[in-house]
């Protein structure tokens, strides 16, 4: 397996696209207006899969489905193949807390680059959107898709999923969100 395979073709998110962020950012204000009633659209459509999938997900998923890492910092993502499972860390800084992300995978990373027509920033990156998939049931396979800030994207293939927050304000404190059961 490939640690990261990058593609050159169409971004992997499936609701909130790189192309509907833009238009939400446009100056015309009509452009803007229907992106905002597609962008509500979306996240309705989203949030009724994701209810709908909620018995197919183990609890850490469903924990991933509630985790708002919305504007979080990408402190790095690694890919593990050396140690016989692979492995994708993802750690990012939200506030004052540190989040790690442990995937078990199940197939290659894919990071897709930005569209042509991405107006924004690409020299600082976090975390816009993402999106949690269920793409096989009964074997428990899953996908996160992450929007970034350059506009790239990101699908995690996984089946199982550990979330640690680490507050920065108390160093010594450090709680365990979901674990492997």
């Amino acid at each position: 397996m490939k640690p990261i395979i990058v593609k050159r073709s169409k971004h992997l998110m499936r609701y909130f696209t790189p192309e509907l962020f833009v238009q939400f950012n446009s100056d015309d204000d009509e452009v803007a207006d229907r992106a905002d009633e597609a962008w509500e659209k979306a996240l309705r459509q989203y949030r009724k899969q994701i209810k709908s999938l909620r018995s197919s997900m183990s609890v850490q998923v469903r924990q991933l489905t509630r985790l708002n890492l919305h504007d979080a910092e990408i402190v790095g993502i690694e890919i593990d193949l050396d140690n016989g499972t692979p492995l994708a860390f993802v750690t990012v800084l939200k506030d004052d807390s540190l989040y790690s992300l442990v995937y078990v995978l199940t197939s290659a990373v894919v990071r897709s680059a930005s569209i042509n027509s991405w107006p924004f920033s690409k020299s600082y990156k976090h975390w816009l959107y993402d999106e949690v998939d269920v793409v096989e049931a009964n074997g428990q396979r899953f996908e996160h898709r992450i929007m970034l800030s350059d506009g790239s994207t990101i699908r995690i293939p996984f089946h199982s999923v550990i979330i640690n927050r680490t507050s920065l304000k108390t160093p010594a404190k450090r709680r365990v969100l979901m674990a492997i059961g």
